[in-house]
């Protein structure tokens, strides 16, 4: 979660929820994860964490799991301040792990600026929530000419990041977001009701709940995967448990 000024990692329990729900558990090895709104790496280090201990229970060497950290854990953050402290993040995680010298895939740079490769086995995260009114011009412009979703109306940023997920998932590959609630009825974002439904398999709605403390912004958990077309989906009140 993210304002112009402000920026708010997710917490570990819902880190640990999501990739939970997402199948992030086991057989991990050659299996591709982007996260292309990575931060500090508060998702990317449970899943070094995750991957390791994977690895290790397959008896896969040291040498087989850094070559396999290097080439299956992707991310992707625009500052390059926090992409230091994200590396630096990941490395301690490794290295409490005994695995040295990794060299990570984290790209600096606008994930959505970017051409998506859909390669991804799974895709995390938990994109900027920036409201159209608090994009700059050159965002707006970037957001409406390449993204469906954002081509009409008062679009916020993380309906381009949502499109930008999915259209990086394998054919076999699945997503879960952190995204506000709003975009169940908010009218601009229509198109990206339409978008995910086709791939939509859950919603956990957070209502009245604060996950990020004391900003006031409710969340949802959506879960989607690319082989699903369908136009159902489960729906879960979190708050409400129903």
């Amino acid at each position: 979660m993210g304002e112009k000024t402000c920026k708010v990692p997710t917490p570990l329990d819902m880190v640990n929820h999501m990739l939970d729900k997402i199948g992030y558990k086991s057989n991990l090895y050659g299996k591709k994860v982007l996260e292309n709104s990575c931060g500090e790496g508060n998702f990317l280090c449970e899943i070094v964490k995750r991957y390791i201990i994977d690895a290790r229970r397959q008896n896969l060497t040291d040498i087989m799991i850094l070559k396999g950290l290097e080439q299956d854990i992707h991310g992707i953050e625009k500052e390059e301040s926090i992409v230091r402290i994200c590396l630096a993040n990941m490395d301690a995680v490794a290295e409490k792990m005994g695995i040295t010298n990794v060299n990570w895939h984290i790209r600096q740079g606008d994930a959505l600026a970017l051409e998506p490769e859909s390669i991804y086995q799974y895709v995390v995260g938990n994109p900027p929530y920036i409201t159209y009114y608090n994009l700059t011009p050159e965002e707006r412009t970037l957001i409406r000419t390449r993204y469906q979703t954002c081509a009409a109306g008062k679009a916020d940023y993380y309906y381009a990041f949502t499109e930008a997920a999915l259209q990086s998932l394998a054919p076999d590959g699945s997503l879960i977001y952190l995204i506000p609630n709003n975009f169940f009825k908010n009218r601009y974002s229509d198109e990206l009701r339409k978008y995910i439904l086709p791939y939509l398999v859950e919603v956990e709605d957070y209502t009245t709940q604060r996950i990020f403390g004391n900003y006031l912004t409710s969340s949802a958990v959506i879960f989607c995967r690319r082989q699903t077309q369908g136009r159902t989906f489960k729906y879960c009140d979190i708050q409400n448990q129903r």
